[in-house]
């Protein structure tokens, strides 16, 4: 992703990508004019277990982004909501 070291296929919990999700929301956390969108492309052959991995990495990223940013009024919260499959 992004020309970034990728996590195997095989492992479920994807910390690479997990981390990569989560930095990516820091940035827009610290930026108000960032827009962050998570484009999902998978392969014509790609398992659907390979896609909920990637959906459980950004899922983990929010949760941690929501507990970083709790005791902030919601409306300023920022979590990775732009996701869009191809």
């Amino acid at each position: 992703m992004d020309g970034l070291p990728k996590d195997t296929p095989l492992d479920r919990r994807m910390p690479q990508l997990t981390s990569y999700f989560l930095q990516q929301g820091q940035v827009a956390m610290n930026d108000p004019n960032a827009e962050v969108i998570i484009n999902i492309k998978p392969e014509t052959l790609a398992r659907h277990k390979y896609t909920m991995n990637v959906l459980n990495a950004l899922t983990k990223a929010n949760k941690k982004l929501e507990e970083m940013q709790q005791g902030k009024p919601k409306n300023d919260m920022f979590l990775l909501t732009q996701i869009m499959f191809h």
